[in-house]
């Protein structure tokens, strides 16, 4: 019986100019009994410049770096927190929960099995910021309003509780994990703690099932940002039985655009290029083909992809920044069409309103995942306007408003001429005299 996670809710404060607590549900019904994501794929954020859209994706990025990343940000980046987390509140705060669906055959409708709830805290701590707080906890069966049972908790540095080990291995485990749950989430210290086991042929660590829920979802979860000066180590994976759960894994060599691929994985990579040579080609119909230049190295192969124009080849480092950026958008893309929750920024700055707008209809009715998106671009609130809460609308005062079906009125018409609460676009051409006279 296959499970998937599904996130139902993101609730997040302190990120940014966000001071006060917002969220945002990514699914619109309450109760879980008859689960049907229909409608429920696509997640659209609007709002003014600086309203807090790359705040939310900016949340949803280190979410993922705290559940992912082994070389944890927190250890060395405090720069980046420093920027990032609001200084009014000194504190971010995020609570994510999720279900976990189950189907017996591929054309039933999914069960929920449970509801998982992770969150986490980070803020100053020994004038670093650091993990002051985690926890995860899930509820049996489809009740959002049930008791949820805590898997395990920290607090500053220390392992308050861990369901499903003896009172033995919670002692070496609170022992070892002591402080440096400060900078790498328990989370991902329990991951390390399991395989070090392992190495060192000792029996795996038992744990409650729902720690590999969490791991699952994890896994499936990306986020889209461009943060230039900050650099994680991925996998790949170009498997076509399961969702791509990361971006390739970076070079360290000048080329930008290298593939790191494992030798037998080759054959699916090569699959994986044919298809995104199809994505590109419908925004450029004169491409060809795009061929691969691969260099042996140990157990690697290091890909560099050309593009085939026919009349001429272009390696891809040398693309034009539109064609890059629609290659980059396409990973990210096929996961989500596999199954992953695809977190972008911005959308719009890599495709055309009309695709973008043909896009969200694919993915809102075929997508095995979901996608949420900023974008400033109107095109996709058409295809979306009759979907209650598919569209988020961020104002002044951390207000945020769903769009809710509301007879004739249309959200491409309301929005741009300030009728959404909390968002006035109070502007007149003559403002822009001043500027420029």
């Amino acid at each position: 019986m296959a499970t998937r996670p599904f996130l139902l809710s993101v609730t997040l404060c302190g990120i940014k100019n966000i001071e006060k607590p917002i969220t945002i549900d990514f699914y619109k019904n309450k109760g879980l009994r008859n689960f049907n994501s229909l409608n429920d794929k696509v997640r659209v954020i609007y709002g003014p410049n600086g309203s807090g859209k790359t705040a939310i994706m900016t949340a949803m990025f280190i979410a993922k770096q705290v559940l992912c990343n082994t070389n944890s940000m927190l250890g060395y980046d405090q720069t980046f927190f420093d920027n990032t987390i609001n200084l009014k509140l000194k504190q971010f705060d995020i609570v994510m929960e999720f279900a976990t669906l189950s189907r017996e055959n591929e054309d039933d409708n999914a069960k929920v099995e449970n509801i998982c709830r992770y969150e986490f805290t980070i803020a100053q701590h020994l004038s670093s910021y650091s993990i002051i707080h985690e926890k995860f906890s899930q509820c049996k069966g489809g009740n959002r309003n049930g008791n949820f049972e805590t898997v395990f908790e920290t607090q500053t540095g220390q392992l308050l509780s861990l369901k499903g080990v003896s009172d033995q291995m919670f002692t070496r485990l609170k022992e070892q994990s002591a402080n440096t749950i400060l900078k790498t989430s328990f989370f991902v210290f329990l991951s390390l703690f399991n395989q070090s086991l392992i190495d060192n042929h000792e029996h795996a660590l038992e744990v409650d099932d729902s720690i590999g829920y969490l791991s699952h979802f994890a896994k499936l979860m990306n986020v889209s940002l461009e943060l230039e000066d900050i650099h994680f180590e991925c996998l790949s994976s170009f498997m076509d039985n399961q969702a791509e759960t990361c971006l390739p894994k970076p070079s360290d060599n000048k080329f930008k655009y290298e593939y790191v691929v494992r030798k037998d994985d080759y054959h699916n990579f090569e699959h994986f290029v044919a298809s995104q040579a199809k994505f590109i080609q419908i925004f450029k119909p004169e491409l060809k083909q795009i061929l691969i230049d691969r260099l042996e190295d140990k157990d690697v192969f290091r890909c560099h992809e050309i593009l085939d124009y026919g009349t001429y080849k272009i390696d891809n480092n040398f693309e034009s920044t539109g064609i890059k950026k629609l290659m980059d958008l396409y990973i990210k893309l096929r996961a989500c069409s596999k199954g992953s929750i695809i977190f972008i920024d911005e959308m719009d700055a890599n495709i055309s309103g009309v695709y973008l707008q043909r896009l969200v209809e694919y993915f809102n009715q075929f997508g095995e995942g979901q996608l949420c998106f900023t974008t400033h671009a109107l095109d996709p609130m058409y295809p979306l306007c009759d979907k209650s809460k598919s569209i988020y609308f961020l104002g002044a005062n951390n207000e945020v408003t769903p769009w809710v079906k509301n007879g004739h009125y249309k959200p491409f018409i309301l929005y741009p001429t300030g009728m959404i609460p909390g968002i006035e676009f109070s502007l007149d051409v003559t403002d822009f005299i001043k500027v420029f006279a």
